[in-house]
């Protein structure tokens, strides 16, 4: 994780985005603060990564990186100043993990929230307007690094342009999905078959997508993040422990739990990093 040291919505770069929110900075470090602790508390070691001082949106550390189980990272190269900022902070600091590297092609760049791991493998979102053979050769390269399968997902609805605002794999014991934000709504269509694998879906209505009820971090049995009561209740039948946690100054981005979040396998886990572990009131610029 990234504490929200600088986070901000100064430009307008995805429909979430509007001039009139502008970010409540102290309730964003309680937020995520609490969503820290929930981790933690659900079994998660969280490591922090300082916030680097001209990158507003690192917080959101989904879009640094993909890191599998092998000890590869594939660093992401974002669009804008993130792009210019991140990748070599980000490689730094995984790289004392003994994660090595694997770069994608110049003009490749692909968004972390369209690259959703499963029980099975990963997801890759197809966005409207988005360059397909980038995520074909993004997918390929997962496939060729960690044999497992990878499957890409045609997303129509632009709003819903990241896959991991309208699907949520549960543990393997099920999915979240907003079937409205998909190319493919009808979910029952043998194109989801190699992906959903006839485990139970919990429909996710417009206002609960709206709230981002799909982008949630899953670590072990609890599933973490902006969930309903009737969400709840639903991923608690699964054999789940659902965990609310109020993340609205982060949706004002665009993001949620899974966004702010990057998984590191725990082989990769330093046993202490003392300089970085301790979450305090203070922020980092």
């Amino acid at each position: 994780m990234c504490e929200p040291g600088g986070y901000s919505v100064p430009h307008i770069l995805n429909p979430w985005m509007e001039w009139t929110e502008a970010v409540d900075t102290e309730r964003a470090l309680r937020q995520w603060t609490a969503l820290a602790d929930a981790l933690r508390e659900a079994g998660a070691a969280v490591e922090v990564i300082h916030n680097h001082s001209r990158s507003g949106a690192m917080t959101f550390t989904r879009d640094t990186a993909v890191t599998t189980a092998v000890g590869q990272a594939v660093v992401l190269r974002n669009v804008g100043r993130r792009g210019d900022l991140e990748p070599q902070h980000v490689v730094d600091w995984l790289e004392a993990d003994g994660f090595g590297f694997v770069e994608p092609a110049d003009d490749d760049r692909l968004d972390g929230g369209n690259v959703v791991p499963t029980a099975d493998g990963w997801l890759i979102g197809l966005a409207p307007g988005a360059t397909v053979g980038v995520a074909q050769r993004f997918g390929a390269r997962l496939a060729e690094l960690t044999g497992a399968d990878v499957h890409g997902v045609p997303i129509r609805n632009p709003k819903f342009g990241h896959l991991d605002t309208a699907i949520a794999d549960l543990a393997g014991r099920g999915w979240l999905a907003y079937r409205a934000a998909f190319a493919q709504p009808d979910l029952r269509s043998p194109a989801w078959r190699p992906i959903l694998r006839d485990r139970p879906v919990i429909e996710v209505t417009d206002a609960e997508a709206d709230a981002l009820a799909c982008n949630v971090a899953v670590v072990g049995d609890a599933v973490i993040g902006g969930l309903t009561p009737r969400l709840c209740r639903s991923v608690e039948r699964l054999g789940l422990t659902a965990v609310p946690v109020d993340l609205d100054e982060f949706r004002k981005a665009g993001g949620g739990a899974h966004c702010l979040t990057l998984e590191l396998h725990p082989i990769h886990l330093r046993a202490a990093r003392p300089d970085d572990r301790a979450v305090t009131s203070a922020s980092t610029t």
